[in-house]
């Protein structure tokens, strides 16, 4: 699949330094933070939903749509992840950067995801 290879390109890149919305941050109150993808263009950290800015992706009910989460997952967990969360319209978006790459991006160039919000 695709996103192994965005993976292994992933692995290979410089890690970042902490910040407070990383998931190699300092755990909160002893708990480690919480990361995972609900569909390819909406993740939730710690229990709050955030929409990746800029994307749409497909359904994760469709074979695409899964392949998009999946690689979301992926680059959540990669260990060196970080997100830029902001309210816009009443929803919190996020900007994520995984070993170096920002996720939206990558799942646009990859052909998950087309730039926009429909």
């Amino acid at each position: 699949m695709r996103y192994l290879l965005v993976f292994m390109l992933l692995l290979a890149s410089p890690a970042f330094a902490e910040d407070p919305v990383s998931p190699d941050a300092t755990a909160i109150k002893g708990k480690p933070r919480v990361w995972k993808a609900l569909s390819g263009h909406e993740i939730e950290i710690d229990g709050k939903r955030a929409r990746l800015a800029g994307i749409t992706c497909p359904d994760p009910d469709t074979p695409e749509g899964r392949d998009a989460k999946a690689l979301v997952n992926v680059m959540l967990k990669s260990g060196k992840t970080k997100c830029r969360l902001k309210m816009a319209g009443g929803v919190r978006q996020a900007t994520c950067t995984s070993n170096g790459y920002v996720m939206n991006d990558v799942l646009v160039e990859q052909g998950y995801c087309k730039k926009g919000m429909f």
